[in-house]
């Protein structure tokens, strides 16, 4: 499984654009430029905002396909899902290693030996 597109490698996060300044002994041919430079900077504000916006839309996107990829290459139900991945993702976290930042690979891993422990257990009762 490629994570790289689940972890959201590929995007960029959005930048914030710079606010203009104004220096304190300026002209008034100064100052009209500062706040013609304010009003672009508001536009690019309201933009940077977009592109916030959509970067977190697709990366939450893509969080959930590969939660459903995983869903389904195991043959859980979303209750059965839920709980593993939830319970993987706070031990990451708990750990110090905070899920996200960890990267995905070490919730998967985890979950992954959480579902094979899970199995072996119900194969014990057998």
């Amino acid at each position: 499984m490629v994570l790289d597109y689940y972890s959201g490698k590929d995007l960029t996060y959005p930048m914030r654009p710079k606010r203009p300044t104004l220096a304190a002994m300026h002209t008034s041919q100064d100052a009209r430029d500062y706040a013609d430079a304010m009003g672009a900077f508001e536009l690019e504000l309201v933009n940077y905002y977009a592109e916030i916006t959509d970067y977190h839309t697709k990366s939450m996107a893509r969080q959930q396909e590969l939660k459903d990829t995983l869903r389904d290459d195991y043959d859980l139900n979303d209750e059965q899902f839920s709980l593993l991945w939830n319970f993987a993702w706070e031990v990451c976290s708990l750990g110090g290693i905070e899920g996200h930042s960890a990267g995905l690979s070490e919730v998967v891993n985890r979950f992954e030996n959480y579902y094979d422990l899970v199995n072996q257990f119900v194969n014990l009762e057998g």
